[in-house]
């Protein structure tokens, strides 16, 4: 297994990864935010990395910019987003 950044035409790959992780409950829901985060100016820069087995993506990560405000001074951050690996490459210590 390799891990690597990801490219944009990996993209519906990627959110594929996330609703089948997150299945029926949240699958869409997850994927969409993952696609909203990838588009969103406000979250650069991104770090998008994938897992990759036999030329097959099985996994993905996102990191994103944030921003806290409510404090003295803004902390600024990397926030993981969220990390999904297909249902059949769980519990095999990829996302561990």
């Amino acid at each position: 297994m390799k891990i690597r950044k990801s490219t944009q035409s990996e993209r519906k790959k990627i959110l594929n990864i996330h609703s089948q992780a997150f299945g029926k409950d949240k699958g869409l829901v997850i994927s969409k935010l993952v696609n909203d985060l990838l588009e969103d100016e406000t979250a650069m820069p991104i770090l998008s990395l994938v897992a990759v087995d036999n030329d097959k993506l099985i996994g993905h990560i996102l990191y994103t910019k944030v921003v806290i405000l409510g404090t003295e001074n803004p902390i600024f951050a990397q926030i993981l987003a969220p990390l999904a690996i297909l249902p059949e490459e769980q519990k095999k210590g990829i996302g561990e």
